[in-house]
């Protein structure tokens, strides 16, 4: 059954005339989604490989075993959960796979910690989006405050796991604990 809709020529858009034919935040929220992996997918066919380094990202040895990272941006995979409305009450939760945007900042002495440092194992330097909390309310019924919006981030992961679509390779190196490390860059795609 398609909605009935007449033409707003301001926007462009349909607007229902019914009721019920309602567009809802979810739906929005659905769409703006689409649109974000519709993005990344363009750029990645475009690209040909993925995950991928657009710039930056240049990693040197800090002081000790530390790292100094460039600022670096990126396309990776990342999973969400979407509302689907279409299912009987209460709506189940649809689980995909998008791609997203990840940018990082500058880092500088970042610890290693959970590094192999070895002289041996090869160490990949992994940049991957997350998500942290963003703007928080009070809640109205109950004691304390919830997260209303979630803001985009990222994690630099630095061990010797191989990485997948969700790690961008900013680097690979060997290196000995209070020793120098061989860092092996990877080369950005400056789309």
């Amino acid at each position: 059954m398609a909605i009935d809709k007449h033409v707003n020529t301001l926007w462009g858009s349909g607007i229902p005339l019914i009721v019920g034919d309602c567009y809802r935040g979810q739906d929005h929220i659905r769409d703006i989604l689409y649109a974000w992996d519709l993005a990344g997918r363009i750029v990645q066919k475009a690209l040909g490989t993925f995950p991928v380094l657009l710039s930056g990202g240049l990693v040197t040895q800090g002081s000790g075993d530390t790292l100094n990272i460039t600022p670096a941006s990126g396309l990776v995979s990342y999973d969400v959960s979407i509302p689907n409305d279409w299912t009987v009450v209460p709506p189940a939760e649809l689980a995909a796979v998008m791609t997203r945007l990840v940018q990082s900042i500058q880092q500088t002495n970042l610890a290693i910690a959970s590094a192999t440092l070895n002289g041996v194992a090869t160490n990949y330097v992994k940049l991957r989006y997350a998500e942290t909390n963003g703007n928080t309310r009070q809640r109205a019924k109950a004691a304390g405050v919830y997260a209303y919006e979630l803001v985009p981030s990222f994690t630099i992961v630095v061990n010797t796991t191989v990485p997948t679509d969700y790690d961008i390779v900013l680097a690979t190196f060997v290196g000995n604990t209070g020793g120098t490390f061989a860092i092996t860059q990877r080369i950005s795609e400056d789309v």
